[in-house]
């Protein structure tokens, strides 16, 4: 039974690919956009349990909006599609103020929600967030790098 916490990259990447994988190449970060859909679905698939936190869903919104130039109506669409995957996701709530008591804000509220999730649960993060993926190591938080698993097909 595998866990995963997800970062908000993968899964834009998943969002955008359920909704049209031809534009999966607007929120890639790689060359091979079709490579990184194909990953990302199969690292889900093989997840028991995925847990977001509300931070996440937040920059999901927003990420999906600017990147794709989306209008506010087109978005919602792209949300309501995505709903029905997103409902098998389950969610941790970090209190505001923890948030605010992490010795390491500069990482953003949303990277502080996931690793005291990941903290939480023991379960690892997944994300390509290279900065995140150091601070996470050095705090023996278990993290998957997704362009190392992407690259390890």
């Amino acid at each position: 039974m595998r866990k995963i916490i997800i970062d908000t990259s993968p899964l834009v990447i998943h969002l955008v690919g359920v909704f049209n994988n031809k534009l999966v190449e607007k929120v890639s970060i790689y060359k091979f956009p079709d490579d990184e859909l194909r990953c990302v679905e199969r690292l889900m698939a093989q997840a028991d349990d995925i847990v977001i936190t509300p931070y996440v869903f937040g920059e999901l919104f927003w990420l999906v909006n600017t990147r794709l130039n989306q209008s506010g109506d087109d978005t919602k669409k792209i949300f309501i599609r995505y709903m029905k995957v997103m409902t098998r996701f389950k969610e941790s709530f970090i209190e505001k103020n923890d948030i605010l008591d992490f010795k390491k804000l500069e990482l953003g509220p949303t990277d502080v929600s996931l690793f005291l999730t990941a903290k939480r649960f023991k379960y690892p993060i997944l994300t390509s967030d290279r900065e995140f993926i150091g601070f996470c190591k050095s705090e023996k938080v278990d993290v998957i790098s997704f362009q190392d698993s992407l690259f390890n097909l």
